[in-house]
């Protein structure tokens, strides 16, 4: 298996709990991916052709290359709470997290 690299990000989403902010969080995520995408593989996931290319436009930034998109619908940004996380070692040995979402103590409907 190849070990993972770069980070992994989701699109804001004007729902959920980012309904509020959508326009301010989109900003925050356009300047993480600044800041990583220089020096390092960005994965983002988008629902669509039309919401890639919407965010396309705003990445003119250096670097904005290494954005790779995945087309694959998500309801809400907080990948955290439901994406993969992996570790690996310094010679490169691989492990992941397999764990369930259970919203925050089963708050919500998970």
């Amino acid at each position: 298996m190849a070990s993972p690299s770069g980070d992994l990000a989701d699109v804001a989403q004007g729902s959920g709990d980012l309904a509020r902010s959508c326009a301010e969080v989109e900003l925050i995520f356009l300047q993480m991916m600044a800041a990583l995408a220089p020096h390092e593989k960005v994965n983002l996931l988008v629902d669509d052709v039309e919401t890639e290319q919407a965010v396309r436009r705003r990445c003119t930034f250096d670097g904005a290359d290494n954005i790779t998109f995945h087309h694959v619908k998500t309801v809400d940004s907080w990948i955290r709470d439901y994406g993969p996380n992996f570790l690996v070692s310094d010679r490169s040995d691989t492990a992941y997290n397999d764990w369930l979402f259970n919203a925050w103590g089963n708050k919500y409907e998970a």
